[in-house]
């Protein structure tokens, strides 16, 4: 997130460190629902959170998503 503010790519009011436990609590939970639900799409909905959280757009929000996916 810190990298994209300085290249004028995310919000520059954002906080990289409140982005990162909020979307850190929000996989954690989606990997607990997912152990006793796996009727829905934990990847659409972690990509729904990133835009909200972001205020990015749809396909905006694929992108850094992708980068975060191929890192863990």
């Amino acid at each position: 997130m810190k990298k994209q503010q300085d290249d004028n790519v995310a919000h520059p009011a954002l906080d990289p460190t409140g982005f990162a436990r909020q979307l850190h609590a929000l996989w954690g939970g989606l990997q607990s629902l997912r152990a006793v639900d796996t009727s829905f799409n934990m990847a659409a909905d972690l990509e729904d959170a990133f835009r909200r959280l972001t205020g990015r757009g749809k396909l905006e929000a694929r992108v850094p998503l992708g980068d975060l996916a191929e890192r863990i």
